[in-house]
């Protein structure tokens, strides 16, 4: 009777080990909840600038999407991302920086919010040679989530110079890391 009792127990143990892997792959895959995650709309996205960081005459500005509601959706590839004047008039549309990271699909929700860099030159070498400021000043952006055709706006948190036909300005995949460019 012993041997059957271990038996039986052995069993239980396994079967449980299996429903644990199941709701892990589950949970891994995002289908636990039973919905897939659909595309994040403009409309759902709130933008923040994170501030600027640079050197070499090369600035890099961190930008974030946040989700507006509950819920959870996704965004994969590149922002369109166009720079606005103290007017807000549309000034220079960016292309993308694809040296940094591959796109990947990103996953938002309440606690994970996804990122991006815009990259841009902030000098330029004159006829002397001697460097000076680009001449655009930037205030806001206006960007267009990936696969969306609606633009998020978001003032920066302090003017921009930038260049109109900088050979390094650009813009990282959503969910890129760091640009590590100079």
């Amino acid at each position: 009777m012993v041997p059957r009792v271990q038996k039986a127990h052995r069993l239980r143990l396994c079967a449980l080990g299996l429903a644990v892997v199941a709701m892990v792959v589950a949970v891994a895959d995002g289908s636990a909840s039973g919905a897939s995650t659909s595309r994040c709309p403009a409309g759902a996205l709130r933008l923040r600038d994170l501030g600027t960081d640079g050197a070499a005459g090369l600035g890099i500005d961190l930008l974030r999407f946040e989700l507006r509601r509950p819920g959870a959706c996704t965004l994969r590839g590149y922002p369109g991302v166009t720079l606005l004047d103290g007017r807000r008039k549309l000034r220079v549309r960016l292309g993308r920086h694809t040296g940094v990271a591959r796109p990947r699909t990103v996953r938002l929700d309440a606690h994970h919010p996804a990122v991006f860099e815009f990259l841009y030159e902030e000098h330029y070498a004159s006829g002397s040679g001697a460097l000076r400021a680009c001449p655009i000043k930037v205030t806001g952006l206006s960007v267009i989530p990936p696969g969306d055709g609606q633009a998020v706006r978001v003032r920066l948190r302090r003017p921009l110079g930038v260049c109109r036909n900088g050979v390094r300005n650009g813009v990282t995949a959503v969910g890129s890391k760091r640009a590590l460019v100079f």
